[in-house]
């Protein structure tokens, strides 16, 4: 997730049962009574056993079963044991605070004790009667690690923010130049209308997330094209202190949260876009990314999974925030975000959008409140992507808070202007509606509109442009 790769470990085996699980064997049988295994017990991570049988090794779900012989596991002894791998936002502290909160909520026992010397560590476990120190595991660990990518549970969003004091640049730089000081083709002030001074370009140390955050955004912004005379420092704070002190240095930091440094994108089609906690959770700034609670284990342990479900919830969330993420959901729109929305909305305008459609448009967006929350949709426009996918049960747990009780709730569907105007428009009605089925079936009432190719976030003319144009936003209204 982040430049410092910190090992923060819970540790604790996946299975420690009394006897080796080699030697122990088991019968099990499903409550109907039409189902019996019988075989040595391998694995039981509290939802599946791994049995080795007769017919070779099987794998069998526990919610239908008993289990008698020597090597059934007993909660009692059972630690679930698993490795946390965390980064330089969720730090010890933020993961200790994560597991009180935990540990409480589901009134479970955590107790911090244990040897500690390691600032980078964190060594738990799991019992049946709660989370308590340990000290040495000697099992198989599952790794649960914090990560950003795609995969796994999301537990809020970051971003990359381009800074940089030199006047060339007026506070703002297209993805052509960005690109070309990327591979070194552009290497001094002078081609940008400045002085005749190198361009430094610093890159955190750590850099594999900031490598595949640009190359999503653009292929060409990848590790393989940087220049080979890029820097690399070690920590965001050296970065800014030597950009703030050289008018010749470009610096990337990860930082969700703008300054005077910041550089804004400039997106073509008269569209920038710069980084704030409303531009990051909308995922409408190009350089943020979710930050996933992922584990590499397809058996992993009944706490590691609850853990994961529990980082979307409002206490997790709170916690993560305080760490320097942005929540998952919650965000409202900014009034001076609103204002420069409309701005592009109107500049940015395909010649196939009236000024009826703009004017309907504004008319809606006065008489309502947009959240940051916003769903994309695949390539081919017609389901949610992944990411957006997996942002709905924290979306739906937050529509649910009192504060949206008799309140108009909105899914408001919009596209890119591939197409004829009124077929747009259909596509992004259609687009509203599924949400809406969607978070009915949970219990949401949701109204649905489509306002086509209006108000685009991306430059048309790009395939990165046409995807974030194929969204759903939510709005509420009194």
């Amino acid at each position: 997730m982040k430049f410092k790769i910190k090992f923060m470990s819970i540790l604790a085996p996946l299975l420690a049962l009394s006897a080796p699980a080699t030697a122990d064997d088991v019968l099990l049988t499903s409550k109907s009574g039409g189902l019996t295994v019988s075989g040595t017990l391998l694995a039981f991570d509290g939802d599946t056993y791994q049995v080795e049988t007769d017919l070779g090794r099987i794998t069998i779900s526990d919610s239908d079963l008993t289990c008698q012989g020597r090597g059934c596991p007993s909660p009692k002894d059972r630690l679930d044991v698993f490795s946390l791998i965390s980064t330089d936002r969720i730090t010890r502290e933020t993961l200790l605070a994560f597991l009180d909160a935990y540990a409480k909520d589901n009134q479970k026992l955590f107790t911090k004790k244990g040897p500690f010397s390691n600032p980078t560590s964190v060594e738990l476990s799991h019992r049946t009667e709660g989370l308590e120190s340990i000290v040495s595991f000697k099992s198989d660990v599952i790794n649960l690690g914090f990560s950003a990518n795609e995969t796994g549970t999301p537990i809020g969003f970051d971003a990359v923010q381009i800074i940089s004091s030199s006047s060339a640049l007026k506070g703002r730089i297209d993805t052509e130049t960005l690109r070309r000081i990327w591979d070194g083709s552009i290497s001094s002030w002078n081609e940008l209308g400045g002085a005749d001074q190198p361009i430094r370009l610093i890159l955190p140390i750590f850099a594999g997330d900031l490598f595949s955050t640009f190359a999503r955004f653009d292929a060409d912004l990848s590790a393989e094209n940087v220049s080979p005379n890029v820097e690399y420092f070690l920590s965001p704070e050296a970065i800014i202190q030597a950009v703030s002190q050289s008018p010749d240095t470009i610096g990337l930091i990860y930082e969700s949260q703008s300054s005077e440094l910041t550089v804004a994108l400039d997106l073509g089609c008269s569209i920038t876009s710069a980084p704030s906690d409303f531009a990051i959770q909308s995922l409408e700034y190009p350089l943020s990314y979710q930050i996933s609670m992922n584990s590499d284990n397809a058996f992993a342990p009944r706490t590691a999974k609850e853990l994961q479900a529990y980082a979307q919830t409002l206490n997790a969330q709170t916690i993560f925030t305080k760490a320097g993420l942005i929540p998952l959901v919650g965000q409202q729109i900014e009034s001076s975000y609103k204002g420069k929305r409309f701005a592009d909305a109107i500049a940015a305008a395909d010649k196939d959008v009236g000024l009826k459609a703009l004017q309907s448009f504004a008319e809606f967006a006065n008489t309502a409140t947009r959240l940051a929350t916003t769903l994309y949709f695949t390539p081919d426009g017609r389901e949610l992507d992944d990411m957006s996918f997996k942002t709905l049960p924290a979306l739906i747990a937050h529509l649910k808070l009192p504060e949206y009780s008799g309140r108009t709730i909105l899914a408001v569907g919009f596209s890119d202007s591939q197409g004829g105007a009124n077929a747009n428009q259909t596509v992004s009605l259609s687009r509203a509606r599924n949400i809406q089925s969607a978070l009915g079936q949970e219990g949401v009432s949701v109204d649905a509109i489509g306002f086509g190719e209006v108000a685009p976030i991306g430059c048309n003319t790009s395939d990165y442009g046409r995807m974030k144009n194929r969204r759903v936003k939510i709005w509420v209204r009194d």
